[in-house]
C-alpha cells in the first residue's frame, strides 16, 4: 500500500519539484604545497594560478592549501537524512610535492574540459571506476594493461597511416573492389552507432570515427 511519504514524493514529482540532497564523506584531505619556488604574480601558468593567492603589499604568495578530494569515491558518499544521528570525519593534513599537486589540479580540470569538448557532462561513475581500478588492481597487472593499450594504440595509428599512404598512391581502382569499400563504410557506420549507443570509452569512439572518415575518403 501507499504511505504518506510515497504520496509526498508523488506530489513533488507531479509539481516538478527538484529536491537537493546533501551527501557526506567521512574523509577530508588537506595538502600543504611543499615547494620553495619564487613565484611572481602573473607568472604562474593556469590552472595553478587559481590556487595561489598573493599579498597585495609584499607581492609574496600565501602558503598553498589544497583540498584534495580526488580519491573520495562517489560510492563512499552517503546522504544526510533524519536517520543519521552522528557524522564521522577524519581530517588528514599532509604535505604534497609540486608535481603531485600539478597532477591533481590538471586531472580535475581535464574532466571539465573533456566534457565540454565532447558536449557531455563529466561522468563521475566512469571516474569512480578508473580510480577504483588504480586502487585495487595489482600494480604489475595495471602496468601490463597500460603497456598493451599503448602498443595497441600505436599499431592502430600505424594501420591508419599505411592505409592512407596506400590509397594516396593509387592512380586508379584497377584490381580493387568498390563494393568492398562501400561494405567497409557500412560496417564502420554500424560499429560507430554501436559504440555511441553503449556509451563506450571515448578513445574507442574517436578511433572508430577516424576509421569511418578514412573509409569515406576512399570513395572515388
Amino acid at each position: 500500500g501507499s504511505t504518506e511519504k510515497d504520496e509526498e514524493y508523488q506530489k513533488k514529482a507531479d509539481d516538478n519539484i527538484v529536491e537537493l540532497l546533501s551527501h557526506w564523506h567521512s574523509n577530508m584531505t588537506i595538502n600543504l604545497l611543499e615547494d620553495q619556488s619564487s613565484w611572481m604574480k602573473g607568472s604562474i601558468p593556469p590552472p595553478l594560478d587559481k590556487h595561489v593567492d598573493f599579498d597585495a603589499y609584499t607581492g609574496k604568495y600565501y602558503p598553498v592549501l589544497y583540498l584534495n578530494d580526488y580519491w573520495n569515491l562517489l560510492s563512499d558518499y552517503y546522504p544526510i537524512n533524519d536517520t543519521i544521528d552522528k557524522l564521522n570525519l577524519t581530517i588528514t593534513v599532509a604535505p604534497i610535492q609540486l608535481w603531485k599537486w600539478q597532477m591533481y589540479v590538471s586531472q580535475n580540470l581535464r574532466q571539465s574540459w573533456y566534457g565540454n569538448l565532447l558536449g557531455d557532462e563529466p561522468n563521475d561513475e566512469d571516474q569512480d571506476t578508473m580510480k577504483r581500478t588504480l586502487i585495487e588492481t595489482n600494480p604489475y597487472l595495471l602496468a601490463m594493461t597500460i603497456t598493451v593499450s599503448l602498443v595497441h594504440t600505436v599499431f592502430e595509428i600505424l594501420a591508419f597511416k599505411n592505409d592512407i599512404q596506400f590509397w594516396r598512391t593509387r592512380k586508379s581502382l584497377e584490381g580493387l573492389s568498390v563494393r568492398s569499400v562501400f561494405l567497409g563504410i557500412f560496417q564502420s557506420f554500424i560499429v560507430l552507432l554501436y559504440v555511441f549507443d553503449n556509451e563506450t570509452n571515448t578513445m574507442v569512439r574517436i578511433s572508430v570515427f577516424v576509421g569511418i572518415i578514412i573509409e569515406l575518403w576512399k570513395v572515388p
